[in-house]
């Protein structure tokens, strides 16, 4: 079973990354929009999960090995599949999603693209005492606001009204997302119109 990779980024893909590793290049999907944190060249590491159906092989990458314990309780819910599984921790993190299942919090699952309400309870029910019995004991903070603890481009843009604008502009997800940290700081300091402006001259420019 390969558990981990380490090498060089050959190509990024939309949500996928080929590392070269001693000669080889493996294809490795990411959570969420990730792959757009690496570029060519660049050294990396990630902790692997290989998943086989029937004739099917395909390689999953995590910042840690929580995160791949995590993907491997995920996938093991009826109705889950690598990818509603990737999508959740692209969209939530560990500790979101830690969050939303301990405190019953079925709309914000139901913010992940492909989960709906059925499946969200699904998590609840499934993960609930596994989750609280894997933190037990860990220094987690229930108070905390979950965006504040997750990465900028990950941060659930579903219901923002600038992401809406912006989508039906006719810019993609990927794109805004990849923006997305250059205008956070400016949410509630300047008026929508003013972050709309800023962000159509970052997504001219690429």
């Amino acid at each position: 079973m390969i558990s981990y990779i380490q090498g060089e980024i050959l190509a990024q893909n939309e949500n996928s990354v080929i590392v070269l590793a001693n000669g080889v290049g493996y294809e490795i999907f990411l959570p969420g929009v990730r792959s757009l944190n690496y570029a060519k060249g660049e050294k990396a590491e990630f902790y692997v999960y290989l998943y086989l159906r029937e004739e099917n092989l395909q390689l999953y990458g995590f910042n840690d090995w929580q995160e791949r314990e995590i993907f491997v309780m995920l996938i093991a819910v009826s109705g889950i599949g690598p990818k509603a599984a990737m999508a959740i921790l692209g969209e939530l993190t560990v500790l979101g999603l830690y969050q939303a299942v301990v405190q019953e919090n079925v709309n914000l699952l139901t913010k992940v693209p492909g989960i709906g309400k059925k499946t969200a309870q699904r998590l609840v029910l499934e993960l609930k005492d596994k989750l609280a019995k894997k933190f037990a004991g860990e220094p987690i903070d229930l108070s905390k606001n979950m965006a504040e603890e997750m990465p900028a481009n990950e941060i659930s843009l579903a219901k923002d009204d600038i992401y809406q604008a912006l989508l039906a502009l006719g810019y993609q997800e990927r794109e805004i997302k990849r923006i997305y940290p250059e205008l956070k700081p400016l949410i509630g300091a300047v008026s929508e119109q003013e972050i709309i402006k800023k962000a159509l001259l970052l997504l001219m420019q690429g």
